[in-house]
C-alpha cells in the first residue's frame, strides 16, 4: 500500500490528520459508519473554503478596493469600475475580459 498524504511533510497536520480518519474507519469509540461519512476535497486534496468565494478572489476584490481609494480615477477602468459597481455579470464572464484582469491582477501585486 502506499504511503498516504506522501507528498506532505510529517508533522502534526499531517499525523493529526491520519489519527482522525484512523479513529472514524476503524471500529470504536469515533467509528463512523461508511454510509454517514462525508468528506469534500478540492484541487490538492486540501479543504479550501469557496463560499461565499474562493479565497483568491475575495483578496484581489479586496487589493481593488484599496487600490481604488488610493486612486479613485480607477473606478471608471475595468476590473476596477466592476469591482465598484457590484457588477457581477462582467465578473463571471471572466474569458470574455482577460486583458483587464490580468493588468488589474498584475496592478494588484
Amino acid at each position: 500500500m502506499d504511503q498516504p498524504l506522501a507528498s506532505w511533510n510529517d508533522g502534526k497536520a499531517k499525523s493529526d490528520i491520519l489519527a482522525f480518519v484512523r479513529s472514524v474507519t476503524t471500529p470504536g469509540d469515533g467509528f463512523v459508519p461508511p454510509a454517514e461519512r462525508i468528506a469534500a476535497f478540492d484541487n490538492d486534496g486540501t479543504l479550501w473554503c469557496e463560499k461565499p468565494m474562493y479565497v483568491q478572489a475575495d483578496f484581489i476584490f479586496r487589493r481593488w478596493a484599496e487600490l481604488v481609494k488610493a486612486h479613485p480615477e480607477q473606478a471608471a477602468e475595468q476590473p476596477y469600475k466592476a469591482m465598484v459597481e457590484g457588477d457581477r455579470a462582467w465578473l463571471a464572464a471572466l474569458e470574455s475580459h482577460v486583458p483587464e484582469l490580468l493588468k488589474g491582477l498584475g496592478e494588484a501585486f
